[in-house]
Parts: C-alpha cells; structure tokens; sequence
C-alpha cells in the first residue's frame, strides 16, 4: 500500500433488502460489506474525477451516499488494516510497520488481539455472522474475532484469502445466501489484493483501455514501464469496481 492508498477511507455498502426481520420491538440490523482496496490512490475513481479510469458502480453509490474526500492513512499495509479493526491510531493499536526488525511477524498479530474491541468481534457479539476475505496481515480469520473466513493462519498478506476477485466472489455469494437462509445479520470484510501487484488484468478489461497509453503488445509499442503500469492497474481497478 502506498501513501496515497484509500484504505481508511474504504466504502461502505449498507443493504437492508436483505436483513432479517427483527421482532417489533428490535431495532433493524443492517447487513454491512466493507470495501478496501489496496495500493489505490484517491484520485483514481471516476466520482473523485478521474476521466480515464471507469468505476461507474462506484460512481453511482457515491452520488447516493456520503463521500468522505479527506481519509488519511499510514502508507503501508499492515497499520492501516489494523486501524479499521481497532477504530485507533497506529500510535495506539500498536502496529506501526509492515515489519519489526529483527523480532518475530507474530507480534503484529499479539498487538492487535491485544486491543480491546476489534470490530468484527463486536459485531458478532451483536449477532452478526462475520466473514473475512482478502488482505488480513499475520493472523487467521478467527484470531481476529470472524465467524468466517478464508484466511486459516497467519502470513504476510493473507494466504488462501487473496484468491478473493481475482479468482471471484463465489465464497461471498455462499456466505450471503447461508446468512439470509439463517435468518442473521451479515457482515463482510472484502479486502481483494486489487489493485495492488501483480498487474495482470483480464483481457477484456484490458481491451478497454488499449490506445489510451498501453498498447498491445505494449512493450512492443515502446510505451514506457510506468505507462504499462498505469494502465494495467487502470484495468484491475475495473476489475474491482465492475
């Protein structure tokens, strides 16, 4: 993640079309997902008036919602997520880097469980099935307080998680449905490695932007690395937000 990354400013998606009906005297609980991309700068969404790359589902739900222009972040991974769990400052939850030098990477995970409140376990403590997909640094889903998850033990990243997007959204479409057969509230952690490295858009997303600075093959074409770049993760932002 870069400095510029929206991570702490990620969406959030509130359905109620498909929330359980609460007895008479209950207060409706919504069903939250939660949107993080990764190593994406504010500036590349259509709604913050970028004219080259297309988000235009998220350019709708803006226009319908609350747009938060001015989130800051640490410019890496691990502190930002950390942030979103705990509801602190890195100088509070502890995290502060991707990495502690010379000490082992389990620690990271021992400073955020040492935190009391993380939030996917006060939302299950609410009653909220909870389930974990993508980026989640150093720990297994339920070490940080999901009912579910794709991440089994800790690792750099997120181990079997990072197969979310990239590979589909089937294990959020079975957690949906499971939770609404089950009658519970539902929140969803969807953190995909996009756009992050490896740039390797699909191809039809690609087509998209061929003429617009990455040509095909570009290397060919003699459109410079950072250009390739450029546009390739135009295309995985698509991917993304599609």
């Amino acid at each position: 993640m870069k400095r510029s990354s929206l991570v702490a400013a990620a969406l959030f998606i509130v359905s109620t079309g498909m929330c359980a009906e609460p007895a008479s005297d209950a207060p409706r609980r919504p069903n939250i997902i939660l949107i993080i991309s990764d190593d994406h700068g504010f500036p590349d969404y259509g709604f913050m008036g970028n004219t080259e790359v297309s988000t235009p589902n998220l350019d709708r739900m803006a226009s319908e919602a609350l747009l938060y222009t001015r989130g800051y972040v640490m410019p890496v991974c691990s502190p930002s997520l950390a942030s979103i769990l705990t509801g602190l400052y890195p100088s509070a939850h502890g995290i502060t880097g991707n990495n502690l030098k010379g000490r082992p990477m389990s620690l990271l995970a021992k400073r955020v469980a040492a935190n009391p409140v993380l939030l996917p376990q006060a939302l299950s403590a609410a009653g909220y099935r909870t389930m974990q997909t993508g980026k989640l640094w150093y720990q297994g889903y339920e070490e940080a307080g999901f009912t579910d998850g794709m991440t089994e033990s800790g690792g750099r990243h997120g181990g079997a998680g990072l197969s979310i997007g990239r590979e589909g959204l089937q294990p959020i479409f079975d957690f949906i449905e499971d939770s609404v057969a089950a009658d519970r509230p539902f929140f969803v952690w969807y953190a995909p490695l996009l756009p992050h490295t490896p740039h390797d858009p699909p191809p039809e997303l690609l087509a998209k932007y061929l003429g617009k600075g990455c040509s095909a093959p570009a290397a060919a074409a003699g459109v410079r690395p950072e250009m390739r770049r450029r546009w390739k993760t135009a295309c995985l932002l698509s991917s993304f937000t599609t």
